[in-house]
């Protein structure tokens, strides 16, 4: 279980570093006017360093506790906290609406926090469940990423 956290910390740092190459080349035009490349940017560098934290947050637990089922526990229940502490904040900054943009982020929200709750509860193996919440966690990330190198930029006669 641990190499698979690994790697999935791996394939996590790669994205944030491929997505801060793509940003400095990039920058020689017109990033630093385009807001919402800055957005997707951010979220995918964030989604990415969340995605190594709480992949190896297991690995570090266990081996701090000796105990396997205490760590999982633990960070089952901080990925939940995070991941419904940060859905709120984003709904209260955004005024507290849905937009269709939106709506994969809510699913995403609700599995992972559903999954981390099911495994919190016995219903079903939590490690497994947590390496659901960390793909899921990490689908979000690559999704950003694949975003921030594919649509096309903005230009001064772009209306």
């Amino acid at each position: 279980m641990d190499e698979f956290l690994q790697t999935v910390a791996e394939i996590a740092a790669a994205f944030a570093g491929f997505a801060s190459v793509v940003v400095i080349f990039r920058q020689n035009r017109s990033l630093s006017a385009d807001y919402e490349s800055k957005v997707t940017f951010q979220s995918m560098l964030q989604g990415a360093l969340l995605v190594v934290f709480f992949a190896l947050l297991p690995i570090v637990l266990g081996n701090l506790l000796h105990s396997s089922t205490w760590a999982f526990s633990i960070s089952a229940f901080l990925l939940m906290v995070y991941i419904l502490a940060a859905f709120i904040w984003a709904m209260f900054q955004g005024g507290w609406s849905i937009g269709p943009g939106a709506l994969p982020y809510l699913a995403a929200t609700l599995l992972i926090a559903g999954t981390q709750a099911a495994g919190l509860l016995g219903l079903y193996p939590l490690p497994e469940l947590y390496l659901t919440g960390i793909f899921v966690l990490l689908t979000i990330s690559g999704y950003a990423f694949y975003s921030l190198i594919t649509f096309p930029e903005k230009t001064g006669n772009d209306n």
